[in-house]
C-alpha cells in the first residue's frame, strides 16, 4: 500500500495500479474474497481506475468495496464510505438523481459517525447532489442540516449557506435566496477579488438564477454577467457547463 501511494504522489497512477492490484491479490489470499479488511484496497483501486479514466471497471470496483464495507460494525467510520466515489461515478455518467442518491444514503448512515468532519462532509454532499439532481426539498433539507451543524464562519458553513440560498432561489423564494447568496458572493469577492474558483462560480450562477427568477428587465445584463464569469469554472464538468450556456443563450435571445 505504501509504495501505492508513493506511486500517486508522483502521480504515475500505472504504477500505483500495479501495486494495489498486487496488495489486493496478497490480503485477499490470507483473509478470503469477503473481507471487509480488502475495503480500503478497492477504493484506492477505484480512485487509481477513476484517474485513467477507465469508468466501468471504477463503478465494478467501487460496488464491491461498498458490500464489504456494509459488513462492518454500524459504528465502524469507514462504513459506506466507497458512496463518496460512486457519487462521482454516476455525475461523470449523467446519472445525478442516481449521485444523489448515493449522497444522501451515507449522509443518513453517517448521522452518528465518530468524526464530526465526516459527518458535515457527508451532509454537504447530500445537499449538493440534492441541488444538482433538481430536488430542492432534499438539497434544502440538508444545507439547513450542514447550516445548523457546521462552525459559523468555517468553510462548510458558507458551503451550507450557499446551498439554502440556492434552495430558496429554486423553490420559489428568489428574494430570501439572493438575500443570503449576495451577501456570501460580497464576500468571497472583497477575499478573491481576482479569481473565481468553483464556489465562486456557482454562487454567480445562484445569484443569476435568483436575478432571473425575479423577472426584472433591469437584472438581466447583470445576470448575464454573473453567468459569462462563472463559465469558465465548470469548463470539467460539461453537464454543468451546458447548463450554463443554455442559460447564456436564453438571456442572448431576450
Amino acid at each position: 500500500m505504501n509504495l501505492a501511494l508513493l506511486a500517486r504522489a508522483l502521480e504515475d497512477p500505472k504504477r500505483a495500479q500495479q501495486h494495489l492490484d498486487a496488495a489486493h491479490a496478497l490480503l485477499e489470499r490470507a483473509l478470503g474474497p469477503d473481507s471487509p479488511r480488502l475495503a480500503p484496497v478497492l477504493v484506492a483501486q477505484t480512485e487509481i481506475l477513476l484517474a485513467r479514466n477507465q469508468l466501468e471497471e471504477a463503478r465494478r470496483v467501487a460496488n464491491r468495496a461498498y458490500e464489504l464495507q456494509q459488513r462492518l460494525p454500524q459504528a465502524h467510520p469507514d462504513r459506506g464510505g466507497a458512496l463518496i466515489l460512486l457519487c462521482e461515478l454516476e455525475v461523470l455518467a449523467g446519472n445525478d438523481k442516481a449521485a444523489a442518491d448515493h449522497a444522501r444514503t451515507l449522509a443518513r448512515s453517517w448521522e452518528k459517525h465518530p468524526f464530526a468532519s465526516r459527518r458535515l462532509e457527508a451532509m454537504n454532499n447530500a445537499a449538493y447532489y440534492s441541488l444538482r439532481a433538481g430536488d430542492v426539498d432534499a438539497g434544502r433539507r440538508w444545507a439547513r442540516a450542514l447550516v445548523d451543524s457546521a462552525q459559523p464562519g468555517s468553510t462548510l458553513h458558507l458551503y451550507g449557506l450557499a446551498y439554502l440560498g440556492r434552495a430558496l432561489v429554486d423553490g420559489g423564494e428568489p428574494r430570501r435566496g439572493l438575500f443570503i447568496l449576495e451577501d456570501l458572493l460580497d464576500r468571497t469577492t472583497e477575499a478573491n477579488p481576482q479569481t473565481i474558483d468553483l464556489f465562486g462560480a456557482e454562487l454567480r450562477r445562484s445569484v443569476a438564477r435568483g436575478l432571473i427568477a425575479l423577472g426584472r428587465t433591469e437584472d438581466r445584463g447583470r445576470a448575464r454577467d454573473l453567468l459569462r464569469e462563472a463559465a469558465p469554472a465548470f469548463s470539467d464538468d460539461p453537464s454543468i457547463a451546458s447548463h450554463v450556456a443554455h442559460e447564456l443563450h436564453a438571456l442572448a435571445d431576450e
